[in-house]
This record gives C-alpha cells, sequence and structure tokens, in this order.
C-alpha cells in the first residue's frame, strides 16, 4: 500500500543551498491539501531536509547530480523521486489545487500509481502520456527506482538531447512505462485528475520567463 503521506517541495533561488521562506500562495496551497485530503499527513520538504534524508553514500551522489542541474524544475524532477523512493507517498506539485474532497479518493491501496499528462495542443489525447506532477508509490518502489536510476544516468552524462521532461521528468515516466516488462502504474485518467479532482493554477515564481520550457530554449542545462 501506498503511505498516506502527500510530499510537496518549496524552493526558488538558484543558490547551492536553494533556502526561500515560501510564499503565501505556496502556503495556502498547502492548506487546501490539508482540507481537502485530510485522511493523509501533509510535508513540505527544505533542502535541508531533503540533505537529512540523503545522508549516505547513494543519497550523496544524487545530491552531488542535483546540484549539476541549473534549473529548478530539473533539481525538483529528481528529489521528488529520491523522495518517494525512499519513504513512499504520494508526490504533489504546489500549482496543484484541490477542486473536491479526495478523502477516500486516491488509490492507496495500488502499489504505483501515475497521473496521465493534462491534455497540450500538441497531444490532445494524453492516454498513456504520463505526469510527474501527480504520483504515489510505495517506498522502494522498482518503477520509481528505475526512474530516479535512469534521471541521474542522465544528468550524469550531461544530456541535453532532449526536452527537460524527457530527462529527469514526466517523460521518463511515459517511457519506461513502454519498456517490456516494467512494472506498469495504476493510471489516474487525465480527464479524472485534472478536471474532476485537480486544477492546475498559475504561480508567481513561474511568471517573467521562469518556466523551464522558457529557460532550456536559452540557457545551459547544467552548471
Amino acid at each position: 500500500m501506498i503511505p498516506n503521506v502527500i510530499h510537496f517541495i518549496w524552493m526558488t533561488k538558484e543558490a547551492a543551498r536553494m533556502e526561500d521562506p515560501i510564499p503565501d500562495e505556496v502556503r495556502d496551497q498547502i492548506f487546501r491539501w490539508h482540507h481537502h485530503a485530510s485522511d493523509c499527513a501533509i510535508r513540505c520538504w527544505s533542502w535541508a531536509d531533503f540533505e537529512e534524508l540523503m545522508d549516505d553514500a547513494e543519497g550523496r551522489r544524487t545530491i552531488e547530480l542535483i546540484r549539476a542541474c541549473r534549473l529548478n524544475a530539473m533539481k525538483a524532477d529528481i528529489m521528488r523521486l529520491a523522495i518517494i523512493a525512499r519513504l513512499g507517498g504520494i508526490w504533489s506539485d504546489v500549482k496543484n489545487r484541490p477542486r473536491i474532497d479526495l478523502r477516500g479518493q486516491l488509490p492507496l491501496q495500488e502499489k504505483l500509481f501515475i497521473a496521465e499528462h493534462w491534455p497540450i495542443p500538441q497531444k490532445p489525447d494524453t492516454t498513456g502520456f504520463y505526469s510527474n506532477s501527480f504520483f504515489g508509490a510505495e517506498a522502494d518502489n522498482g518503477f520509481i527506482n528505475a526512474t530516479l536510476a535512469f534521471a541521474l544516468e542522465k544528468v550524469a552524462a550531461r544530456s541535453a538531447e532532449d526536452s527537460i521532461p524527457w530527462i529527469t521528468g514526466g517523460g521518463v515516466f511515459t517511457r519506461l512505462a513502454r519498456r517490456e516488462g516494467m512494472e506498469q502504474p495504476y493510471p489516474i485518467r487525465a480527464q479524472l485528475c485534472w478536471q474532476d479532482w485537480i486544477q492546475r493554477v498559475g504561480m508567481e515564481y513561474n511568471k517573467g520567463g521562469k518556466h523551464w520550457s522558457e529557460r532550456q530554449k536559452s540557457e545551459p542545462l547544467y552548471a
């Protein structure tokens, strides 16, 4: 079973320790999860918390590779995988705003669930096309472990031939799910997740050309 804990990360700065006070808009988002998923514990991770969790040889290598990433989107991609791999639970982006009471709705009886990506102009049908914005797994899940290993390998090689989602993000979920013999996630269909359960909202920290999709066009991905 998946632990009933919802994990978030907050960071904005590109500095080494990535510490920053949590803005009111982010606090409000997290508070909404307290209200709409009150049967789950809520944890918002700081960089210091993450360093403590990763205080072993494998974890320190993970931290080293996270620091090699320039964009916070890539750093957060890897951090969420490492947290869920070690502890299990549910990952949610802070941009996810619950629309309804989700008590008893989340498939915690599964070993792994992943939400399909919301429809986008270039891909209106996202069946089998996964997002890393909302997913859950038991600790030490084979699929999550494989995804983390794939992302770390790509960063270690300083891979830049793909868009960020296919290096460290949701595209890796999609890629690995297509591998023969790979454990298949329980899919949360796009309509259910992004129309019925959750609303994606714009956040101040992504405005003014700060979103990864804009930055990756003109900036190097690695330090």
